[in-house]
């Protein structure tokens, strides 16, 4: 029941075609002591395995695959911490989106492996909602730690919460007008209650994340803090 609509993968376009620019920028600017290249090289590797396992349909193994590609990307941002102007749009803001992305994507798959286990609907239905409040955790942690840090601007790390927002959208959306997950057994036995429910949560985190993601940076820009770079 935790499905994107397909709109939603329109992002690997955005993500893509930002990360060429970030790969460009690196071989024309002398930038490279800020770019971790193991970490970027690790991501890729993950990347790599998923594609192979997901097409296998080895699902679990895909899903620790997407959790490789998400922790590599939320490490490279984290080591960005600090960049600025053209150094932030070029490299941590589509390092910071991909890895909000990825992270959607292994809640996605965890879900995923639960409904080819035959795991019962009430089953996937409370896994569906703890999802939503998985990725408000998740991406209200990251926003937050990023904007914590010292010599840190606060919203570093909104693209990340901003991929998550997006997930959420498209998780929702295709609840409220099933395409991919019409098919589903879970979704016709969890019954019209079950699956208002399920949208209002989800709407519910979306809101949440969204808003509390400016706060942290809001407050974190107005908060006189020794060393700390404020938002202009």
């Amino acid at each position: 029941m935790v499905t994107p609509a397909r709109f939603a993968f329109a992002i690997w376009g955005i993500i893509y075609t930002w990360e060429i620019a970030a790969m460009l920028f690196l071989a024309l600017t002398p930038r490279y002591h800020v770019w971790n290249t193991m970490l970027w090289v690790t991501a890729n590797i993950f990347q790599g395995l998923w594609a192979v396992l997901f097409a296998k349909e080895r699902l679990g193994f895909s899903a620790v695959a997407l959790f490789g590609i998400a922790v590599s990307l939320i490490l490279l941002g984290n080591s960005l911490r600090g960049a600025t102007g053209l150094d932030w749009w070029m490299l941590a803001a589509p390092v910071w989106l991909h890895a909000g992305w990825t992270s959607a994507a292994s809640i996605v798959n965890m879900n995923l492996v639960l409904a080819a286990h035959g795991t019962s609907a009430a089953a996937q239905l409370a896994a569906a909602f703890a999802s939503g409040f998985a990725a408000l955790t998740v991406g209200l942690l990251v926003v937050a730690s990023v904007a914590a840090a010292p010599e840190t601007a606060p919203w570093e790390a909104l693209p990340y919460a901003a991929a998550l927002c997006w997930a959420l959208h498209a998780i929702r959306s295709e609840l409220i007008r099933p395409d991919l997950i019409k098919e589903s057994s879970a979704y016709a036995e969890v019954g019209e209650t079950g699956r208002v429910a399920l949208q209002v949560g989800i709407g519910g985190t979306t809101l949440a994340l969204g808003l509390g993601s400016i706060a942290v940076a809001l407050v974190g820009s107005f908060a006189s803090r020794p060393g700390s770079v404020t938002l202009q």
